[in-house]
C-alpha cells in the first residue's frame, strides 16, 4: 500500500467520487474528528464481516488508520478478497488536520439526555440497528429498526426522512458508529449517537420501552 501525503490523499480522492475512505480507528476517535464521508468499521474480529457488508467488493479504497497496523490492515483486506486499497493517509488525522483540511465529528449523547428530548421533540427519530430479533425482545417505543447490514440500502434509508432529528443506538458503542458514518455518508447530518447503546437505554429512566410480541418464539 501506498503512503499519502495529505495532499495526495485529497487529490487522489477528488479524481473519483466512487472512492470510499475507510477509517478503522477507535470510535472515540472517529467521532472526535475524522474526514468528511468516511465510513468506520473498528478493526476488531468481525472487520471482514462488516468490510463485506457495508462496502461494495468493486469501490477502491483509501485508508485512514495508525500507522503501526498497516501491515495487519494489508494482510485481513486481501484476506476478505479484495483488491488492494489505493493508499493511506501518512500521519493519520493529525497530518490532515495539520494541513487545515475539513473534518466532521459525531455528537455522543449519554442516555438522560434522550430521556429529556424524547417528549418534546417532534422530529426525534430512534433509528435502532441491531437485529430484527434484538429489537423485538426490546426497543424505544417508537424507534425504526434497521439492521446494520442493512444500512446501505438505499430503499431502506428512503424511509428516513432528512429533516428527522436521529438518535442512533446499536448493541455497541462500536456498531452505533458505523451506522452513523454510513448514515452520514448518505447524507444524513441531523443525527447522534447514544452512548452505552440498548444496555444503557433500557435502564434509564424516563425511557418508553416496548416488545414485539408478535415476533417473539
Amino acid at each position: 500500500m501506498r503512503a499519502l501525503n495529505p495532499l495526495d490523499f485529497k487529490q487522489l480522492l477528488a479524481t473519483d467520487d466512487s472512492i470510499i475512505v475507510l477509517d478503522v480507528r477507535t470510535s472515540d476517535a472517529f467521532a472526535e474528528t475524522h474526514i468528511p464521508g468516511a465510513l468506520f468499521i473498528p478493526f476488531d474480529n468481525y472487520f471482514e464481516q462488516w468490510l463485506t457488508n457495508l462496502i461494495p467488493t468493486e469501490r477502491d479504497i483509501l485508508l485512514v488508520f495508525d500507522e503501526q497496523i498497516a501491515p495487519d490492515v494489508a494482510e485481513r483486506m486481501q484476506r476478505s478478497g479484495r483488491k488492494a486499497p489505493l493508499g493511506w493517509l501518512k500521519g493519520c488525522m493529525k497530518a490532515w488536520l495539520a494541513d487545515n483540511n475539513d473534518y466532521h465529528l459525531v455528537i455522543r449523547v449519554e442516555t438522560d439526555e434522550l430521556a429529556m428530548d424524547l417528549p418534546y421533540d417532534e422530529l426525534l427519530l430512534v433509528v435502532d440497528v441491531r437485529t430484527e430479533a434484538e429489537f423485538a425482545e426490546g426497543h424505544v417505543k417508537d424507534a425504526m429498526n434497521i439492521p446494520l447490514r442493512s444500512l446501505s440500502d438505499m430503499m431502506t434509508l428512503s424511509l428516513i426522512e432528512e429533516d428527522q432529528h436521529l438518535y442512533i443506538c446499536g448493541s455497541s458503542d462500536e456498531k452505533s458508529m458505523m451506522a452513523a458514518s454510513v448514515l452520514l455518508h448518505q447524507g444524513y447530518t441531523l443525527l447522534r449517537t447514544v452512548d452505552g447503546g440498548w444496555d444503557a437505554i433500557r435502564v434509564q429512566k424516563g425511557i418508553p420501552i416496548e416488545k414485539d410480541t408478535d415476533k417473539l418464539n
